[in-house]
């Protein structure tokens, strides 16, 4: 349950602090999305009442962003959080709305001349265009505040699914383990002694080496995988064959990021239920990376039916994680046939 929390605090440190610009993309979307209103907005003026002086534009427009961040990531963005509706959020937007529309009067009253000289219906047309303007800009916060919350929200829930499922892998690893412990235990003590060393350490490892964002590298990956294949290799002493192949460089292992035990349940569901000792047709595993994608390949023949432990449940936690995490960035290809099990998963990193 450690893994659990881990992945709560995390997102809630993140929902508490304000992130204006998350990063490159962000920012291009905010660019995008600011500049294709202001185009907009500046086509109808012109199409309705002609041109106006650059700087008006430019003065007006600073006003008018400055309350949608102002409205969408700080009043908005509360009263979405909040539980109950509250009347002193009601009075906040009525005050911010007031204040916007004094400041579009102000602007107007030094940029103008038109409007110093207004009167009767010419004027009350200019105070609705500048309440209308100052509704309208709210509106666009209240969207943006709106959209942004059920977005964090989205992401938290993915967040807390994948830490729970993170936290029944490790269980799901243990009951394995142990089940091949057991058995050699019966036929060589010292060999289940070693065994257990082994898924010791690979348990630590687990426990260990999550980054911030709750990913690892494949660099740490693999070695946990390696501690895996030996723990295995020891079942079958010198009959034991699996042909590995690695195609990722050393710099790639170690800024490559993925979801921790995903390679290592893939492994773990191989190495359980493949055959291992036939020289003639060994089991394969390949491991490539290649133009920004992460290739895992599996393929060996099958063993017949036993009685071993099969609840399917590590691949269907693997299948959800992968949903929840890449979605259309991945794909599993898995044909399961009598005798033979193939698995090709890409990920686009």
């Amino acid at each position: 349950m450690n893994q659990l929390k881990l992945f709560v605090d995390q997102e809630i440190d993140e929902t508490k602090s304000i992130k204006w610009l998350i990063n490159g993309r962000s920012l291009l979307f905010h660019i995008l999305g600011i500049s294709f209103v202001i185009s907009l907005e500046m086509y109808v003026s012109v199409k309705l009442g002609g041109w106006k002086p650059i700087d008006q534009y430019i003065l007006f427009y600073i006003l008018n962003v400055a309350f949608f961040f102002l409205e969408g990531k700080l009043l908005f963005a509360q009263i979405f959080k909040c539980d109950k509706n509250s009347l002193v959020f009601i009075l906040l937007v009525l005050i911010s709305l007031l204040v916007h529309f004094e400041s579009i009067l102000i602007l107007l009253s030094y940029t103008n001349e038109r409007f110093k000289l207004a009167r009767g219906l010419e004027r009350e047309m200019i105070y609705i265009n500048a309440g209308y303007r100052s509704v309208i800009v709210c509106g666009y916060g209240a969207a943006y505040a709106l959209a942004s919350h059920n977005i964090s929200r989205e992401r938290l829930k993915r967040k807390l699914e994948n830490g729970y499922l993170l936290a029944l892998l490790n269980p799901h690893h243990i009951y394995n383990s142990l089940y091949f412990v057991k058995v050699e235990m019966k036929s060589n003590p010292e060999r289940a002694e070693k065994m257990l060393d082994l898924l010791s350490r690979s348990l630590m490892f687990s426990w260990e080496n999550l980054s911030a964002d709750g990913k690892i590298t494949l660099e740490k990956e693999l070695e946990h995988v390696t501690r895996l294949i030996e723990m295995h290799r020891l079942r079958f002493e010198e009959n034991f064959y699996l042909d590995i192949l690695t195609e990722v460089d050393a710099n790639q292992a170690k800024t490559i990021k993925i979801l921790p035990l995903i390679l290592f349940t893939l492994v773990e569901n191989m190495l359980k239920y493949a055959v291992l000792d036939s020289p003639d047709s060994p089991a394969n595993l390949t491991i490539k990376c290649k133009r920004g994608a992460l290739e895992i390949l599996i393929a060996n023949g099958k063993l017949p039916k036993t009685k071993l432990p099969a609840s399917g449940q590590g691949m269907r936690i693997t299948r959800d994680r992968l949903k929840n995490t890449y979605g259309r960035r991945h794909k599993l290809i898995v044909e399961d046939k009598d005798k033979i099990y193939m698995l090709k998963l890409t990920i686009n990193l």
